[in-house]
């Protein structure tokens, strides 16, 4: 069975993984946003595996948002 992150934990992984895809987008490289993305797209399953909410789930619109962009960038990088 899987262990459950704590809100703290998943509080934390959301941003690093926000400031890991602004990195991404402020110096796009190909293997930096693919990277950031894979990251945020992680860390939303993690949150929504974990369903949580209240700060979290301000936490889980950001990291939607940065996954969209960071599609983009990637798109447009590659």
């Amino acid at each position: 069975m899987k262990k459950r992150q704590s809100g703290e934990e998943l509080r934390l992984a959301a941003q690093r993984a926000l400031a890991f895809g602004y990195a991404a987008i402020d110096r796009p490289t190909l293997t930096r946003v693919r990277d950031a993305h894979k990251l945020v797209v992680k860390v939303l399953t993690l949150v929504d595996d974990n369903l949580c909410g209240g700060e979290i789930g301000a936490l889980v619109e950001a990291l939607k948002h940065m996954a969209t962009e960071l599609t983009g960038i990637e798109q447009r990088t590659a």
